[in-house]
């Protein structure tokens, strides 16, 4: 008998006796559990043995023997609720609970955080959705571009506090002409399954990125000699190494670059390892063989919760009703959510309409739309620009709305609170206008692939850049965009990119509607 049926078994005894000392006999404590005295016995003398019980019997006809409770049912249910959150057993400990929420949030809290473990730093975070696919090479969520930097390096990074391009993978680099760049590996690196990294991982790696937008001015790439890439490109780029430290130019063996590999157990050279990723539980272990300096904590456990609400996942005893920080406590991210218009095909080609869904559709707006317990339950305010001090908005006043309504389609990704809350409110001011609006919700992957048969009118997407600049602002945005791309004039893109690529930042004049900023409590 497994432990959680034993203490359904303990729980009956527990409520028909009140939780008291008590005179009783096998043959009533059989009626209670429903099964034979010779079960019921074997189950008395298994809680017996837990400490459970002292079970005192006596024999004789008529005779009582004396049951008494050692442990309460109440605790008895948390340990072993505790026991499965450990275990990353998280539906079983709601049933053991009775689908309590508020119960598994204690539970959670408790045990997550860093904690020492036979001397080993262990951090333990909740998280609300299944972080199953860490390819850089595909659309990844803020979350998973995170994880994937601990994961696996680029030949250059980005320093996030002075918003530099720093050696990674490659040592040096140098521009041998406008078109032309060489970078230098360094020697003995080693994935994490052992194997040193060398010129073909790295050319593989790079090889699929000619066919995406930002990289398609990669013309070739070769290696001339041991641990040294060339590559060539058709267009002069003066930031190429600040390029080649986005995520989707990390560095993976060659097989895996080729398709072979399970990106849910990815490979790379960085800090931490992948060790265990079965939907329930993502853990990462400090790499030990790091060519840089060896990560101070031992093991990072995620444990996906889909079971909580987004707003019971915060570390630490605040809850869902945390009070607004002060100015001095907090700090803005640098990106925002926003809208997408579709001026190719969609409703927004038109100026008239263009000009209507950005007035109609500001900040304000929907954000007024929130609730307050919304509003602290996603920590965001209004934005009006793209980044902090730049202004968007459109001006004027709000103007009549045009005629000939049609239905409008409104996309966004999918398992994204936010952006569920936002298409709520986004359909409820559109319907109010007399709008007929088709929700569609997509994967990230479909987004990618462009897999979405209707027209999309307005997509409501996000950027977060970790570091402030205009730079890495431009290619946030644009590789975000471009996947978009339809639904952009193709000659809006090629021109951004191009001004990007020859050291000119496009004017800040893209067909959004800027709506939140989230902010950050700097409070342990």
């Amino acid at each position: 008998m497994s432990d959680q049926q034993l203490t359904r078994q303990f729980q009956k005894i527990y409520n028909a006796l009140q939780g008291k000392e008590s005179k009783t006999t096998l043959h009533q404590l059989s009626e209670i559990l429903f099964c034979t005295k010779r079960h019921c016995r074997n189950i008395l003398t298994r809680m017996n043995e837990l400490a459970w019980i002292d079970w005192v019997p006596v024999s004789g006809r008529g005779k009582q023997s004396t049951l008494r409770f050692r442990r309460s049912f109440r605790s008895l249910q948390l340990e072993q609720a505790k026991a499965l959150i450990t275990d990353g057993r998280f539906e079983s400990a709601m049933d053991l609970l009775e689908h309590s929420v508020d119960e598994l949030a204690l539970l959670l809290r408790e045990q997550t955080g860093v904690q020492v473990e036979n001397g080993k730093q262990v951090l333990r975070l909740p998280y609300y959705r299944p972080l199953s696919r860490l390819d850089p090479r595909k659309p990844m969520r803020r979350s998973e571009q995170h994880l994937a930097r601990q994961i696996y390096n680029g030949l250059t990074c980005l320093n996030e506090e002075k918003g530099e391009v720093e050696p990674d993978l490659a040592h040096f680099w140098e521009a041998l002409s406008p078109r032309h760049w060489r970078f230098y590996l360094r020697p003995s690196v080693r994935f994490h399954h052992g194997k040193i990294l060398d010129s073909d991982d790295v050319i593989h790696s790079l090889q699929p990125l000619k066919k995406t937008r930002m990289f398609a001015h990669i013309e070739r790439i070769e290696s001339p000699a041991e641990r040294i890439i060339d590559i060539y490109l058709k267009a002069e780029d003066h930031y190429f190494p600040k390029l080649l430290a986005q995520p989707r130019a990390f560095i993976m063996p060659a097989d895996q670059a080729l398709g072979l590999g399970d990106f849910a157990m990815p490979c790379g050279t960085g800090p931490y390892r992948v060790s265990i990723n079965d939907g329930q539980q993502l853990k990462l272990e400090a790499f030990e063989l790091y060519f840089g300096y060896r990560a101070l904590l031992d093991v990072i456990d995620i444990w996906i919760t889909p079971e909580l609400p987004f707003c019971y996942l915060h570390l630490g005893p605040q809850h869902c009703n945390a009070p607004f920080p002060k100015l001095g406590q907090m700090r803005m991210d640098d990106g925002c959510q926003y809208l997408l218009l579709n001026t190719k095909d969609g409703l927004a080609a038109d100026p008239l309409w263009c000009q209507y869904l950005r007035r109609r559709l500001s900040a304000t707006a929907i954000l007024g739309a929130f609730t307050a317990e919304a509003i602290e339950k996603f920590r965001i305010l209004p934005a009006y620009g793209l980044l902090p001090g730049w202004n968007h908005l459109a001006g004027g006043e709000q103007e009549l709305i045009p005629e000939d309504l049609r239905q409008l389609q409104i996309a966004w990704q999918r398992e994204h609170p936010l952006f569920d809350e936002m298409a709520r409110v986004i359909i409820q001011l559109l319907e109010a206008d007399g709008f007929s609006v088709k929700g569609v919700p997509l994967d990230s992957q479909d987004i990618a692939l462009g897999e979405h048969p209707e027209t999309i009118d307005i997509w409501i997407s996000g950027m977060s850049l970790g570091s402030r600049g205009q730079m890495r602002y431009c290619l946030g945005f644009m590789d975000s965009a471009s996947l978009r791309g339809p639904c952009l004039p193709s000659s809006f893109l090629s021109l951004s990119i191009r001004s990007l690529c020859g050291g000119k930042l496009p004017m800040p004049c893209f067909p959004v509607v800027s709506l939140g900023v989230h902010w950050y409590s700097l409070d342990p």
